[in-house]
């Protein structure tokens, strides 16, 4: 027998480690990295360069206000602001945002790749993945929409990928421990819905066979790690609270209550009060959506006069917030068949509805000279201006295309079939034995039902980490089959 690779190490004849040989299956490991952030960074670009400086929503106006303004508030979160009010002393356009979206994401996929090269993957199946990647026009798009939801969403796929290093690789180093710990606790700053994640990846790590004292170590860099951005840095920068935030949430209850059964809301006497003091039950009925809140909570609630006079300061002494709370979770607890069918209708609105970010691409033209007004107008939303006219055609075209209400829109733009592969590769792990695979998955599907069962909409982006995750799978199962049978842990050179 030749000379092999075992675990990223030359190998000799007799069995030790020849460590003064150049180790074949690192180099090609190497060059599979530089390949693939090559690759990815080369298509993605192109993306950049034909919406340049970005697509942008209402939401990413909001937030490069707060950039320019250094005057942060957690409507969104105040760190994608601090972020993009840093990149702009490097150059002063939200498409630096764009830049370092693509950037963080290119290294991440290239690094999971070499990963698995390591572990013994055919390069070819290597290729297959990465060319994915690049191809599906999905993450070209919104690694140049400026939105928080891209980088949580890398920061869950990498959260996703350490839980599976550490669950594979046991105790070899402490560094996927501390990332992992940092990034968890950094991704409830990054969305309100992230919460989950403060003990999801130690909980996961309690079904692997790792020490319990590094699993406390994630439990505690990731509070830690919260406590910091959370509530120092929070209150360092002096970030306004916004009050109304969960009322979104209240009012798309009260809204489901009203339509969605069909002898009619169970109230008490005070609860109807309540409510229909605020707006007749026709309104909350017929501004009632399964999929947003927007408008019984912009169109409505938030112009109410009392809303309107509710502050910080006095909002804990309003009676009538106190009672507009109070109503809204006893009347949750009258109508539970209500609440459940519009989950129901969210989900279904979630997974089977395509949501399409060219519908967030308009006719007008914004350039870079507007965008840095500091009063700028808070259109609802943007086509950025290219300087390339000939790519923004070609990629304008292509987001038409795939984005029809047919099969490509399915296929390219709603997350069902992205569910669908998860619960087969999910299959595959439990078939396979592959138990690294599975805490992936877990950590994948555990966001997805908690987003879902909390947020107030059922926009696509929401579940953006869960399609960006899904094409890693196979080569996560082939590295872990590969790894963990007696026959193929030690790889031929010539692989």
């Amino acid at each position: 027998m030749g000379a092999v690779s075992r675990g990223g190490q030359r190998v000799n004849s007799s069995g030790s480690v020849d460590r003064g040989a150049p180790d074949p299956l690192r180099s090609s490991a190497n060059r599979v990295f530089l390949s693939s952030l090559g690759v990815l960074w080369t298509s993605w670009f192109l993306w950049w360069l034909a919406l340049y400086p970005g697509i942008m929503s209402a939401d990413s106006l909001d937030q490069w206000a707060q950039a320019q303004s250094f005057q942060f508030n957690d409507w969104h979160p105040y760190l994608y602001a601090l972020l993009l009010s840093g990149l702009k002393l490097i150059h002063f356009s939200p498409s630096m945002m764009g830049l370092l979206q693509i950037l963080v994401t290119a290294l991440l996929v290239a690094i999971i790749a070499r990963y698995v090269r390591l572990k013994g993957v055919n390069w070819r199946w290597i290729v297959l993945v990465v060319a994915v990647y690049a191809l599906y026009p999905q993450f070209g798009d919104y690694n140049v929409t400026i939105w928080k939801d891209v980088l949580f969403s890398v920061g869950l796929f990498a959260q996703a990928f350490l839980v599976y290093v550490i669950a594979l690789d046991r105790d070899e180093s402490w560094w996927p421990y501390v990332l992992l710990g940092f990034l968890a606790g950094l991704s409830v700053s990054l969305r309100a819905n992230g919460v989950l994640n403060l003990v999801l990846p130690a909980a996961l790590l309690l079904f692997s066979a790792v020490r319990r004292r590094r699993i406390v170590l994630v439990l505690v860099l990731a509070i830690l790690t919260q406590v910091f951005f959370g509530v120092v840095l929070f209150n360092a920068l002096h970030v306004r609270r916004n009050l109304l935030q969960m009322d979104q949430i209240r009012v798309k209850t009260v809204g489901a209550i009203y339509r969605l059964p069909e002898s009619g809301p169970s109230l008490t006497a005070e609860q109807a009060r309540v409510f229909e003091s605020m707006m007749p039950p026709s309104i909350w009925a017929s501004a009632y959506m399964p999929f947003y809140s927007n408008e019984l909570f912009f169109d409505h609630f938030s112009k109410l006069p009392q809303v309107e006079a509710l502050t910080l300061e006095n909002a804990g002494r309003s009676p009538f917030y106190r009672d507009w709370k109070r109503a809204v979770i006893g009347a949750a607890m009258r109508n539970p068949g209500a609440l459940l069918k519009d989950k129901y209708l969210q989900t279904l609105f979630f997974l089977l509805s395509p949501d399409w970010p060219g519908a967030y691409v308009t006719t007008q033209k914004v350039d870079e000279a507007l965008l840095r007004q500091e009063n700028y107008p808070n259109v609802e939303s943007v086509l950025p201006w290219a300087r390339f006219s000939g790519l923004r055609a070609f990629y304008t075209s292509v987001l038409v295309v795939t984005g029809d209400r047919g099969l490509l829109g399915q296929l390219f733009w709603a997350p069902g079939w992205v569910l669908l592969a998860y619960l087969g590769m999910l299959a595959c792990a439990v078939w396979m034995k592959c138990r690294a695979t599975l805490l992936y998955i877990c950590a994948i599907l555990g966001n997805v039902v908690f987003v879902i069962a909390v947020s107030p909409a059922s926009d696509y982006r929401y579940l953006y980490f869960a399609a960006l995750a899904v094409f890693v799978l196979p080569l996560l199962i082939l590295a872990e089959r590969r790894f963990r049978s007696p026959e193929s842990r030690t790889v031929a050179i010539e692989d």
